[in-house]
Protein backbone atom coordinates (compact mmCIF):
# COMPACT_ATOMS: atom_id res chain seq x y z
CA UNK A 1 0.00 0.00 0.00
CA UNK A 2 1.11 3.16 -0.85
CA UNK A 3 1.13 6.10 0.93
CA UNK A 4 -0.66 9.19 -0.10
CA UNK A 5 -0.42 13.24 1.28
CA UNK A 6 -3.54 14.86 1.40
CA UNK A 7 -3.55 18.64 0.67
CA UNK A 8 -5.49 20.79 3.38
CA UNK A 9 -5.84 24.37 2.17
CA UNK A 10 -5.82 26.50 5.19
CA UNK A 11 -6.88 30.06 4.98
CA UNK A 12 -4.53 33.16 6.01
CA UNK A 13 -7.44 35.27 6.47
CA UNK A 14 -10.21 35.83 8.99
CA UNK A 15 -13.25 38.21 8.39
CA UNK A 16 -15.16 39.76 11.68
CA UNK A 17 -18.33 41.68 11.66
CA UNK A 18 -19.90 42.05 15.05
CA UNK A 19 -18.04 41.92 18.75
CA UNK A 20 -14.58 41.22 17.33
CA UNK A 21 -14.27 43.88 15.15
CA UNK A 22 -11.25 45.85 15.85
CA UNK A 23 -12.89 49.25 16.96
CA UNK A 24 -15.64 47.27 19.31
CA UNK A 25 -14.63 46.50 23.25
CA UNK A 26 -14.02 43.17 23.47
CA UNK A 27 -11.74 40.99 25.60
CA UNK A 28 -9.81 39.55 22.89
CA UNK A 29 -7.82 42.25 22.00
CA UNK A 30 -4.40 41.05 23.16
CA UNK A 31 -5.22 37.59 21.40
CA UNK A 32 -5.45 39.78 18.19
CA UNK A 33 -2.40 41.85 18.92
CA UNK A 34 -0.39 38.57 19.23
CA UNK A 35 -1.99 36.20 16.44
CA UNK A 36 -3.07 38.11 13.69
CA UNK A 37 -2.43 41.34 11.41
CA UNK A 38 -4.78 43.92 11.03
CA UNK A 39 -5.32 44.70 7.18
CA UNK A 40 -8.63 47.30 7.04
CA UNK A 41 -12.02 46.99 6.21
CA UNK A 42 -13.74 44.68 4.20
CA UNK A 43 -17.18 43.35 3.21
CA UNK A 44 -19.33 39.68 2.54
CA UNK A 45 -22.19 39.14 0.93
CA UNK A 46 -25.07 38.30 2.94
CA UNK A 47 -27.19 39.78 6.07
CA UNK A 48 -26.88 40.30 9.80
CA UNK A 49 -29.04 38.83 12.28
CA UNK A 50 -29.59 40.35 15.69
CA UNK A 51 -29.04 37.96 18.47
CA UNK A 52 -29.54 40.30 21.23
CA UNK A 53 -25.71 41.21 22.45
CA UNK A 54 -24.32 39.81 19.18
CA UNK A 55 -24.84 39.38 15.61
CA UNK A 56 -24.77 36.48 13.35
CA UNK A 57 -23.65 36.31 9.61
CA UNK A 58 -26.37 34.92 7.13
CA UNK A 59 -24.72 34.20 3.90
CA UNK A 60 -27.64 33.41 1.33
CA UNK A 61 -27.03 33.53 -2.61
CA UNK A 62 -30.45 35.37 -2.80
CA UNK A 63 -29.41 38.40 -0.18
CA UNK A 64 -28.26 41.20 -2.07
CA UNK A 65 -26.83 42.94 0.90
CA UNK A 66 -23.42 43.88 2.51
CA UNK A 67 -22.11 43.00 5.70
CA UNK A 68 -19.56 45.36 7.05
CA UNK A 69 -16.68 44.23 8.91
CA UNK A 70 -12.55 43.46 9.34
CA UNK A 71 -10.27 41.14 7.78
CA UNK A 72 -6.93 39.96 9.52
CA UNK A 73 -4.26 38.05 8.41
CA UNK A 74 -3.80 35.18 10.78
CA UNK A 75 -0.21 34.55 11.60
CA UNK A 76 -0.92 31.81 14.95
CA UNK A 77 -3.67 30.03 13.85
CA UNK A 78 -3.87 27.05 16.23
CA UNK A 79 -3.91 29.74 19.21
CA UNK A 80 -6.25 32.22 17.24
CA UNK A 81 -8.72 29.29 16.39
CA UNK A 82 -8.57 27.34 19.37
CA UNK A 83 -9.82 30.43 21.67
CA UNK A 84 -12.54 32.36 19.18
CA UNK A 85 -14.18 28.67 18.50
CA UNK A 86 -14.23 28.46 22.48
CA UNK A 87 -15.74 32.07 22.40
CA UNK A 88 -18.15 31.62 19.65
CA UNK A 89 -19.37 27.84 21.31
CA UNK A 90 -18.03 25.71 18.67
CA UNK A 91 -17.48 22.10 19.73
CA UNK A 92 -18.87 19.14 21.37
CA UNK A 93 -19.66 20.49 24.58
CA UNK A 94 -21.79 22.95 23.43
CA UNK A 95 -25.71 22.63 22.16
CA UNK A 96 -26.29 21.09 18.81
CA UNK A 97 -26.40 22.58 16.43
CA UNK A 98 -23.70 25.44 17.19
CA UNK A 99 -24.97 28.69 16.48
CA UNK A 100 -21.83 29.37 14.36
CA UNK A 101 -19.70 27.75 12.34
CA UNK A 102 -16.39 28.74 11.14
CA UNK A 103 -16.87 28.83 6.95
CA UNK A 104 -14.53 29.86 4.09
CA UNK A 105 -16.19 33.13 2.59
CA UNK A 106 -15.38 35.40 -0.39
CA UNK A 107 -14.74 38.56 1.50
CA UNK A 108 -14.43 42.29 -0.75
CA UNK A 109 -11.41 44.49 0.29
CA UNK A 110 -9.45 47.19 -1.10
CA UNK A 111 -6.92 44.86 -2.49
CA UNK A 112 -9.70 42.84 -4.16
CA UNK A 113 -11.39 39.67 -3.61
CA UNK A 114 -9.92 36.79 -0.47
CA UNK A 115 -11.09 34.13 0.73
CA UNK A 116 -11.47 33.63 4.58
CA UNK A 117 -12.72 32.61 7.60
CA UNK A 118 -15.96 33.64 9.15
CA UNK A 119 -18.10 32.83 11.77
CA UNK A 120 -21.26 32.00 10.14
CA UNK A 121 -24.83 31.88 11.74
CA UNK A 122 -25.36 27.70 11.91
CA UNK A 123 -29.37 28.12 12.85
CA UNK A 124 -32.29 29.31 11.03
CA UNK A 125 -32.58 33.04 10.25
CA UNK A 126 -36.70 33.40 10.13
CA UNK A 127 -37.89 35.16 12.87
CA UNK A 128 -34.91 37.49 13.62
CA UNK A 129 -34.53 40.84 12.93
CA UNK A 130 -31.85 42.30 10.18
CA UNK A 131 -29.44 45.08 10.73
CA UNK A 132 -30.29 46.49 7.69
CA UNK A 133 -26.98 48.59 7.65
CA UNK A 134 -24.69 45.63 7.49
CA UNK A 135 -22.88 47.21 10.26
CA UNK A 136 -22.93 45.99 13.43
CA UNK A 137 -21.34 48.82 15.08
CA UNK A 138 -23.05 51.11 13.20
CA UNK A 139 -26.66 49.58 14.70
CA UNK A 140 -24.90 49.72 18.44
CA UNK A 141 -22.40 52.60 18.23
CA UNK A 142 -22.63 52.40 22.44
CA UNK A 143 -20.42 48.77 21.94
CA UNK A 144 -17.35 50.31 20.45
CA UNK A 145 -14.60 53.01 21.03
CA UNK A 146 -14.30 56.20 19.33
Amino acid sequence: MEFQWIRVKVYKHLFVYGTLRRDSLHRYKDLFRISTRYIGKATVKGCLVDLGTYPGLVIDDNESGLVHGDIYLVRRPKILFQRLDQYEEIGLQFPRPNAYQRRVVEVSTPQGIVQAYAYVFNRSPIGLKKISSGDYLKKFPWRYRK
